[in-house]
């Protein structure tokens, strides 16, 4: 009876990492299967189903029980004479959960990582509670977790209008994500909300208004268009004015702020990012440029 699995550390084992529930009873074949199932709803999670409240709980409760239950009765029925193979092991076990931690750990730090909206300044192109997908690969910034591994150069190419995530200068504390919408060496004016970049007016064609599900409040709405490409950015009417930032930032003297409006000249090796919404984000103009090595990744997704 020594060599059969105990049924109870089994099911737990299959309730809260159910791969590893499989090994332990000697189902390699489940454990990938169960694997490729929370992968599965991951993508659904990502792919809207979180607008539906509760269901992908549901979801993955129900898979936990199942597999829980699988890992038991597989754990009952197990031939005490039989054999088990090292992986189902305490070692093995052990060695697996390194591997997957390491595994995701690596995929999260330099390929793709997941991130939600917490606010709402880039509404309407991601509202509050958005998922997002992250890529990592080419930004020099690779860690996850809130921990950083490695610090690189960065390698891909930056375009204005591209979404990105990144460190809050100077302290790095904080990650956000905001649109570029000036590169090194650009002068960037914005004048209540609107942009012009090296003398050239981004224009602006009216939309329908924007309704904030999040504040239920409407929003003036217009389509931007950057000449490289185009996305939807909306004004607050309630706020017109570009207060001066709390604290001095980096090259601050390539700036000259006014009433209404703030022109800066980027320095090398910076960006100068907005929200899309215009007069309620946390950006460029209070924060000041972001240096290249504060760069996280670039939005690839969102499922709003």
């Amino acid at each position: 009876m020594k060599n059969r699995p105990n049924k109870w550390l089994a099911a737990l084992l299959g309730f809260v990492m159910p791969p590893l529930g499989m090994l332990y009873v000697v189902r390699w074949k489940w454990a990938i299967a169960s694997g490729l199932g929370l992968l599965v709803l991951a993508c659904l999670e990502l792919l809207s189903l979180h607008r539906v409240e509760g269901l992908t709980t549901l979801l993955s409760l129900g898979f936990a029980v199942f597999i829980c239950r699988v890992a038991y009765v597989q754990a009952n029925r197990f031939d005490p004479e039989r054999t088990r193979p090292a992986y189902s092991q305490w070692s093995g076990i052990l060695l697996s959960s390194v591997a997957l931690v390491v595994c995701v750990v690596t995929f999260r730090s330099f390929f793709y990582e997941p991130f939600r909206a917490a606010a709402g300044s880039m509404q309407p192109t991601i509202p509050v509670g958005a998922h997002m997908v992250v890529q990592k690969w080419g930004f020099g910034n690779y860690g996850t977790y809130g921990l950083s591994f490695f610090r690189f150069g960065v390698t891909e190419p930056v375009a204005r209008g591209d979404i990105l995530v990144f460190e809050a200068p100077p302290l790095r504390k904080y990650q956000y994500v905001k649109r570029v919408v000036a590169l090194p060496g650009d002068q960037v004016k914005v004048q209540n909300g609107k942009l012009t970049v090296n003398g050239r007016v981004l224009v602006l064609s009216p939309l329908p208004d924007y309704l904030d599900e999040f504040s239920m409040r409407y929003y003036k709405r217009f389509l931007e268009n950057s000449g490289a490409q185009e996305y939807e950015v909306v004004f607050d009417e309630q706020v017109r004015s570009v207060p001066l930032p709390t604290e001095k930032f980096a090259h601050m003297e390539s700036c000259r702020y006014e009433a209404d409006e703030v022109i800066c000249t980027v320095p090398p090796d910076h960006y100068y990012f907005l929200g899309d919404n215009r007069d309620n984000s946390l950006d460029s103009r209070y924060l000041g440029f972001v240096p290249q090595d504060h760069l996280v990744g670039k939005v690839i997704y969102v499922s709003p």
